[in-house]
């Protein structure tokens, strides 16, 4: 769960509104910093400007980083269901 955590900080930082670029990378730097250590990567393009940022593109991740994108969907879903809060815990278990 540990390493799940600069995903879910960048996370909650994209979902938080609007905000020009500067202001986006400014606030994605600063969560990236509160995780020293870590392999962080973003990709964030809005789909109604041609705008995009990029983050450590040149890395090579673990497949395994691609399977948050799902689990995030689900939470989201059971979120707006109802049947989940967004401040809710969650455990995630690793088996391939």
């Amino acid at each position: 769960m540990k390493r799940l955590a600069p995903f879910y900080l960048i996370f909650a930082a994209l979902c938080a509104g609007p905000l020009d670029g500067q202001d986006l990378v400014a606030r994605i730097a600063a969560r990236i910093a509160q995780t020293p250590n870590q392999g962080v990567g973003v990709y964030y393009r809005r789909l109604d400007r041609p705008d995009s940022l990029l983050v450590d593109a040149g890395h090579r991740f673990h497949a395994a980083s691609t399977m948050k994108v799902p689990v995030m969907i689900e939470v989201f879903r059971d979120a707006d269901a109802g049947t989940l809060r967004l401040s809710d815990s969650l455990t995630v278990v690793n088996e391939f």
